[in-house]
């Protein structure tokens, strides 16, 4: 059989045709690779934003469960740079062509993409905003570990304590008031002898309304209580044997003292007195004291450190003592102005001591500073019973009263504790309520000064600093891919430019 060979042929139309027909498949194959290919650089943009963060500062988070990511480099400055480099790096692997075929050639990615650029629009460091993102990023913690009621029994303690510093009535110059007034009074019956005896006429006695005056008391109690004040009291609250620790810190290297760096548009949070609350449970439970030191922190009293900022131990312990004696006299006090017992006894021994001056302004004066010296005595005897871990209740009863007015002489020189309270407030309690008191700014700047330095103990951590840890972040990454299928068959000569998929990212260690 004869085989002839087959003709054939295609017209221009024809061929324009069937090339019209592929640039219609190759649009459509590219607009579904075009659309797949902005889930996946949103999904990068998430997945790089939570590989930085999932890079947080392990032993702040071990010693006070705090999450941040630490943005500083070898050179000690903030280096966002480095992650760039890092996101580009993730990008790159994402989207790497694997493995080769068997023939030995790249296989093709079809979702691959480009790390072109990153715009950071906003970070926010953890010492932003005069201490409410440290306030913020505490409460968030607390919120998931600390039960409601044992909030609300802080902020009542809050506003009771709050209450007793407002005390008007109290006026912690009363004692010199009144060893003045004796004084003045004392000089001015003198003068009026000596112009008396100049005038050749006798001095009559003068009556007063106290009736027959008393015999004065054997030590009169605003004298000893103000020479025990001007010796201060912490040697005589502390007790006997006590060694108060030697730590101190070095002020240039504190977060609360240096120039601090600042984020870009930080987001700030809005803090409520359940903030406050929250922040000083995770004081307490997380900070030692002097009745729970612990030996590996930066100071072994740092809950007085953040009360009073002082640069040692010893100062810190001191100050406290005198912030925590000014609260409790106050409050005892105010216990004494309600008992008309006590203050009949304050009377009669002001007549004692001030009788003879026949001027009843200077007795009551006397009066009113013999309650302050009483007020004081009980106020040491509480410290004593705080500062050996008892609890005491922040106002006093006729039941819990301690001290005697008569007895004020021996009961500072021995070392008599005030009674008890099972119920009360302890030295950590007192001092944290206290810490309430102060302000935010105040109050996060201390603790931060003490967790850097902390942390810095750690090998490996020598140079961190709280001002360059970051908790939350917004970026804008921008991505370019080349088309894959518009070039394979094109009616047009022009080279088709890259595309670009701007993604934003955000990511928190907490919601604020």
């Amino acid at each position: 059989m004869k085989h002839t060979k087959a003709k054939g042929s295609i017209t221009l139309f024809a061929g324009m045709t069937f090339m019209l027909v592929l640039q219609c498949i190759f649009t459509l194959l590219e607009g579904a690779r075009m659309l797949e290919l902005n889930k996946v650089a949103t999904l990068n943009a998430d997945a790089g934003i939570e590989s930085v963060f999932a890079e947080y500062c392990i032993p702040l988070w071990e010693n006070y469960h705090l999450l941040v990511c630490d943005l500083s480099n070898d050179s000690g400055e903030i280096d966002l740079e480095g992650i760039t480099e890092r996101l580009e790096g993730i990008t790159t692997s994402n989207f790497a062509y694997g493995e080769t075929t068997l023939l030995g050639s790249p296989r093709i990615n079809f979702l691959r993409i480009e790390q072109e650029k990153i715009d950071y629009n906003s970070y926010t460091l953890l010492t932003d905003c005069q201490g409410r993102v440290y306030e913020a990023a505490v409460s968030a913690y607390m919120k998931q570990n600390l039960p409601y009621e044992a909030v609300k029994k802080m902020k009542d303690s809050y506003n009771t304590m709050k209450g007793v510093e407002q005390n008007d009535s109290y006026n912690s110059n009363s004692i010199k008031d009144a060893m003045d007034s004796l004084e003045n009074a004392k000089k001015e019956a003198e003068n009026k002898s000596e112009i008396k005896k100049e005038n050749g006429t006798a001095g009559g006695g003068k009556k007063t309304n106290a009736g027959e005056i008393p015999a004065p008391p054997k030590e009169n109690p605003l004298e000893v209580v103000e020479e025990v004040q001007a010796d201060g009291v912490l040697g005589m609250v502390l007790p006997r044997g006590t060694k108060v620790s030697s730590k101190s810190l070095a002020k240039k290297d504190l977060v609360s003292k240096r120039k601090r760096n600042v984020g870009k548009n930080p987001r700030d949070p809005s803090n409520n007195l359940t903030d406050k609350a929250l922040v000083e449970q995770y004081l307490v439970g997380y900070m030692s004291n002097y009745i729970e030191p612990i030996s590996n922190h930066a100071l072994k009293y740092e809950l007085e450190y953040i009360l009073a900022g002082k640069l040692t131990d010893e100062q810190n312990l001191k100050s406290t003592v005198d912030r925590i004696l000014a609260t409790r006299e106050a409050a005892n006090f105010a216990y004494l102005m309600t008992d008309g017992a006590k203050q009949a006894e304050a009377y009669s021994m002001a007549v004692a001591i001030a009788g003879a001056t026949a001027n009843p302004a200077v007795i009551e004066a006397v009066k009113i500073g013999l309650l302050t010296s009483w007020a004081f005595c009980e106020s040491v005897l509480d410290l004593r019973t705080l500062l050996s871990g008892e609890r005491l209740p922040i106002v006093k009863t006729k039941a819990t009263w301690t001290s005697t007015l008569s007895g004020i002489s021996s009961l500072l020189s021995g070392y008599a504790k005030a009674k008890s309270s099972p119920t009360g407030l302890n030295y950590t309690d007192y001092v944290g309520t206290m810490i309430m008191l102060q302000s935010v700014s105040t109050v996060s700047y201390r603790a931060m000064d003490l967790q850097e330095q902390t942390i810095r103990k750690v090998d490996g951590y020598q140079g961190f600093r709280m001002d360059q840890a970051m908790c939350n972040m917004e970026m804008n990454v921008c991505y370019k891919h080349n088309s894959l299928f518009f070039n394979k068959v094109s009616l047009i000569s022009k080279v088709i430019a890259p595309y670009e998929i701007n993604r934003k990212a955000f990511y928190t260690y907490f919601n604020y």
